[in-house]
C-alpha cells in the first residue's frame, strides 16, 4: 500500500509540479514505485503523491516525505522568496524612487543568496516535520500560518538592507551638495600682493 501525500494549491501548480516531478525522479528506481497524480478542484489543484518500496513502509514514508519537503522548500526558498522581497519592498518604501527601490530589491536578494542553504534547511524540516504528522498540506496556508519566523526574519533583512542603502545615497547626496556649494563661493579676497625677500621666502598681504 502506497504511503500517499496530497499537497494542495491554487496559485502555484506548474511551479509545484516541476519541482516535485524532478524529485520523484530520484526515487524512480528498480525497486520503488512512484504513485503521482493530479486532481483538480477549481480554484484548487491536488497533488497525490506515493511511494512503495518492497513492503518497507517505514522506509517508503521516509523517502516519500522527504521528496515533497524537499521539492516545496525548493518553492519557497528559490520561488516564493523573491516574489515577498519585491513586494514588501513596494509596499515598505513606496515613497522612493523606482530606481531607489529597485537598488534596495539587488541588494537585498544579493544579501540571502550568501546564506540561502540555511534557510532552505530549516524550511525543509519544517515541511517535514509537518508532513510527519498530517498527509496533506495546502501550500497557501503553510506559507502564511507555518513560515510566519521565516517571513518575519526576510522582513528584517530587507529594513536593514533598505536602511544601508538610503544612507548610503543621503551621505553621497551631502557630498555632492556641499561639493556644489564650495564651487558656488566667491572668492573672500579680490586681490592679494605677494611679496618675495631676498632670500627667496614670501608672503602674502
Amino acid at each position: 500500500m502506497n504511503s500517499q501525500i496530497i499537497i494542495g494549491t491554487a496559485s502555484f501548480a506548474d511551479e509545484i509540479r516541476d519541482r516535485l516531478v524532478k524529485e520523484l525522479k530520484f526515487l524512480s528506481d528498480e525497486q520503488d514505485i512512484v504513485h503521482f497524480e493530479e486532481r483538480e478542484n477549481t480554484p484548487w489543484l491536488f497533488f497525490i503523491v506515493g511511494v512503495s518500496r518492497n513492503n518497507k513502509r517505514g522506509e517508503r514514508r521516509f523517502a516519500c516525505r522527504f521528496a515533497v519537503a524537499k521539492a516545496l522548500s525548493d518553492l519557497f526558498v528559490n520561488h516564493l522568496e523573491a516574489d515577498f522581497v519585491k513586494n514588501y519592498i513596494e509596499e515598505t518604501y513606496h515613497y522612493c524612487s523606482p530606481q531607489d527601490r529597485f537598488e534596495i530589491v539587488s541588494c537585498t536578494l544579493e544579501t540571502l543568496d550568501k546564506l540561502k542553504i540555511i534557510r532552505r534547511n530549516r524550511v525543509l524540516q519544517s515541511v517535514y516535520d509537518y508532513l510527519v504528522e498530517y498527509r496533506t498540506i495546502n501550500i497557501e496556508g503553510f506559507a502564511r500560518f507555518r513560515l510566519q519566523s521565516y517571513w518575519a526574519q526576510l522582513e528584517r533583512i530587507v529594513k536593514r538592507t533598505g536602511e544601508e542603502v538610503l544612507a548610503a545615497k543621503d551621505y553621497l547626496e551631502f557630498v555632492r551638495l556641499l561639493r556644489c556649494f564650495i564651487e558656488m563661493q566667491e572668492p573672500k579676497i579680490d586681490e592679494t600682493h605677494i611679496f618675495i625677500a631676498p632670500e627667496g621666502t614670501f608672503f602674502y598681504l
